[in-house]
Formats: C-alpha cells, sequence, structure tokens
C-alpha cells in the first residue's frame, strides 16, 4: 500500500492502517463526517486504502469561492489523493456542507445528477453485470419538518433512477443527524423501499464533551450481504465507519426494455404521483409503460 512519508510538521495523532480485505470479491466502504477537510485531516486519510470512501461535511468551495477561502482549508485536493477517483459536492454561498465519494482506479463510476443539495448518486461498476448504486447525503439537523422534507427528495430520487434494478444493490452512506434505530417511522419506510439498516458494533458515532450520539448509519438493500459495521476514532467529532459489502453478485434488471428515455420519465413521475406504497410504484410504472410502449415521439 502506497503511503506518505510523516513529519514532524504533518504527522497526525492516532494513525489507523486499514488491512487487507479478507475476500478481494468484497467491497469495503468507508464514511465519515470531517466537518472541514484540512491538510492534517487530508494526511491521515490517505492512509486508508478502502475501496470506498464517503465524506460528508467537506466544507469545500465552488471555484469562484476558492480565491477567497482560508489558507488553512483543503479545496480540489480531493482529487490529489493517489489511486482514487472522485466525485465532490460543495455547498454554494454558505459555509459548511459539502460531500464526496471516492472510489478505488479499479472501480469504474458514473455520475448520477442529483438537484438534492449535498447529495451525491453514484453507479459503481465492480464487474460484468455487477454494480451498486451508492448515494450520500447530509440531512439537516433542526426542525423535523426540514429533514423529513429533504428525505422526501432523495427518496424519489431513488424511485427514478435505480426502478431499473428493482431497487436492488443500494447502499446510502450518511450522517442523518437522528438515530435510525429509534425511529419507527423510517423503519417502516426503509421496509417499503426494501432497505435496512446495516448491522453495527458501536453504541455511538458523534462525540462532544459528555454528549455521544449515534447519527451516522450505512442504509442498504436487503439483497445486499455484509459484515457488521465498526467504527474508528478519527481527527474530528465523529467516528469513522467502515462496512465490508460481500461479493457484489449480478442483479436482474427489470425485463421492461426502454427504448424512450423521454417515455420512461414520463411514465416514472407518473408512478411516482400514484403510488402509495413501493408495490404501487412498480404495478404502476409497467402498467403505464406497456399501455404507451406503441407510442413514437417526434
Amino acid at each position: 500500500m502506497k503511503t506518505e512519508v510523516l513529519t514532524s510538521m504533518n504527522r497526525p495523532q492516532n494513525i489507523e492502517i486499514v488491512t487487507n480485505k479478507t475476500n478481494m470479491n468484497d467491497i469495503s466502504v468507508c464514511m465519515w463526517n470531517c466537518r472541514s477537510l484540512t491538510h492534517t485531516k487530508l494526511v491521515w486519510l490517505r492512509h486508508r486504502s478502502d475501496d470506498v470512501i464517503v465524506l460528508n461535511e467537506t466544507w469545500e468551495k465552488t471555484t469562484e469561492e476558492r480565491s477567497a477561502a482560508h489558507p488553512k482549508w483543503v479545496n480540489g485536493k480531493l482529487s490529489d489523493i493517489p489511486e482514487y477517483t472522485c466525485h465532490s459536492k460543495a455547498r454554494c454561498g454558505k459555509r459548511g456542507g459539502g460531500v464526496a465519494i471516492l472510489l478505488k482506479n479499479h472501480l469504474g463510476s458514473h455520475l448520477i445528477p442529483s438537484s438534492v443539495k449535498d447529495t451525491l448518486i453514484v453507479k459503481v461498476l465492480v464487474g460484468r453485470s455487477r454494480y451498486l448504486h451508492l448515494i450520500t447525503s447530509y440531512l439537516p439537523c433542526g426542525s423535523e419538518y426540514k429533514w423529513m422534507k429533504r428525505w422526501e427528495k432523495i427518496r424519489q430520487e431513488l424511485l427514478m433512477h435505480c426502478s431499473e434494478t428493482n431497487l436492488n444493490n443500494i447502499v446510502i452512506a450518511a450522517d442523518w443527524n437522528k438515530n435510525l434505530e429509534e425511529s419507527q417511522t423510517m423503519a417502516e419506510q426503509f421496509h417499503d423501499l426494501g432497505l435496512q439498516t446495516a448491522e453495527d458494533r458501536y453504541d455511538w458515532t458523534f462525540s462532544c464533551g459528555n454528549k455521544r450520539s449515534k447519527l451516522d448509519f450505512f442504509v442498504l438493500s436487503k439483497n445486499l450481504q455484509h459484515k457488521a459495521a465498526i467504527s474508528h476514532r478519527s481527527l474530528s467529532d465523529h467516528a469513522l465507519i467502515a462496512l465490508e459489502i460481500r461479493e457484489v453478485s449480478e442483479i436482474k434488471k427489470n425485463k421492461i426494455r426502454i427504448l424512450d428515455r423521454r417515455l420512461a420519465r414520463t411514465t416514472t413521475s407518473h408512478a411516482i404521483e400514484k403510488m402509495t406504497c413501493i408495490n404501487d410504484f412498480f404495478k404502476t410504472f409497467k402498467r403505464t409503460l406497456a399501455s404507451r410502449k406503441t407510442i413514437r415521439w417526434a
């Protein structure tokens, strides 16, 4: 594993070196709310060897804001981490926020456009017909109304972009700013989408003084097998959470052959409007598409 030589000036404390995976067909994913990616944190991050690194609250600036940024913040440096491809989104005109997904170069990736603030959706190609839909988002703390509004937008984008795989092979890595294990409403919504929170071996992910909370979670499709998520010490008030997904198998695509993208978008939007649960969505989608399959757009 390639590492950077540390000096007394840039040596962070409590460096953890990741051990090799037990199975080369497994996918290792780690998630970290770094609360601004400083140079020290960037050096520490380079000693990770996960296949996928997910970052929340990078505090990265947009291109227009970088010239006025304080020198201790890292801007545009994520792309300099060796052996990784970076996808990132900065928060415009406001401090904080920002998300990023880094993938080892041997993994193919395609960024799916998302209009949701502080949210990234990346299609990760693992092998032939084997891929993951990887989503990260920083959900805001504060009022329950704003939180649910953000989650509803994410849910609609999941239905829009992942319906062709029947919502299989989805991985959501996020700082939810909420303990999902205590929310019956979210448990029901995850169940309707065929999702579940990943099994874990930690009691908290956020520590500030005497306060400890469990805010960072992996949420996975039920078809994915995984080892229990574990936490590691980090250089911010959030622990780094690591998860290993066992061999990603091929997934059967929806048998409906989509020949017209405009028709597909119209049909999906109609199905979302009419649905009351996930089963209704797929029924409406198939029925509407079947009834319009002979339509040819100008």
